[in-house]
């Protein structure tokens, strides 16, 4: 029963995530906050995680700083079973460096993407590579390209627990390069 009533909700996710990968910011996160609203409402079984993950892509990208970090760790927490966290990630990395906390966004980004070459089961879309560009950019700035390079190969060797706590927790980076 569940699966027919998630279905519109489904449907309409696939159609955000698609609008959101056309870079059309306004009308994904539209989409993808009705599906995941209704997918919250019938508290359906499966499918919330990855609509949540694009939602707060969507949100961290049009700069929203209200609920995209929540967001961001709601999805991860979700989907975390699955080795798909890429996405949440990002979106935290993405509201660190609009913060000028460089070195946890680029830490968070090496991570996300040494994630997805890993795990068979995730997949790379197009506008996580536009995330970590624009985390790498930002940070670029400010710091030299080595320091960039040596936080992202640090980024790639944080377990998920690493993680977690330092994109969701605040956990300090000391002992980190």
């Amino acid at each position: 029963m569940h699966g027919l009533v998630a279905s519109p909700y489904l449907a309409l996710g696939n159609v955000g995530s698609a609008q959101l990968q056309a870079g059309k910011l306004d009308a994904a996160i539209e989409s993808l906050r009705k599906a995941v609203d209704g997918l919250r409402r019938i508290n359906a079984p499966y499918g919330q995680g990855f609509r949540i993950s694009m939602l707060s892509i969507a949100v961290a990208l049009r700069g929203d700083a209200v609920d995209n970090l929540a967001l961001a760790r709601e999805a991860f927490d979700q989907l975390r079973a699955l080795g798909a966290t890429s996405g949440p990630v990002l979106a935290a990395a993405l509201h660190h460096a609009r913060r000028d906390d460089l070195q946890r966004a680029v830490l968070l980004a090496g991570y996300a993407l040494s994630a997805s070459k890993t795990n068979p089961a995730a997949i790379c879309l197009p506008v996580l590579l536009q995330v970590q560009q624009q985390v790498r950019d930002r940070a670029l700035v400010e710091h030299s390209a080595a320091t960039v390079e040596t936080w992202l190969r640090a980024g790639e060797q944080l377990t998920e627990a690493q993680v977690a706590a330092i994109a969701f927790d605040d956990a300090p980076l000391d002992g980190l390069p």
